[in-house]
């Protein structure tokens, strides 16, 4: 008796459940596409980054080498400077 009740208002209630909560899933190939478009524009991002980060890095190189450059010159001209005033002190003498 209780089958017979069960094997009817089985199939009611599942479509009753499907319409209530059917809205609320999200079908598969919506979900495919979703994560698609996530994923370039997480691919885009990424590499733009990437490229910000390469285009940072020679350009702190560039600047290490000015100023490796300009120290040595620096140095340079101590070194001269140095020379005309040991000559200046040895001609004075």
């Amino acid at each position: 008796m209780f089958d017979g009740l069960k094997s009817r208002l089985r199939p009611r209630a599942v479509e009753r459940i499907d319409g209530l909560v059917g809205p609320l899933y999200v079908r598969e190939d919506h979900l495919r596409t979703v994560v698609s478009e996530l994923t370039r524009l997480l691919e885009d991002r990424f590499d733009a980054e990437s490229e910000e980060h390469a285009i940072f890095g020679s350009r702190i190189t560039a600047l290490a080498d000015a100023d490796a450059s300009l120290q040595e010159e620096v140095r340079q001209l101590r070194a001269e400077l140095d020379d005309r005033g040991q000559r200046r002190s040895s001609a004075a003498s």
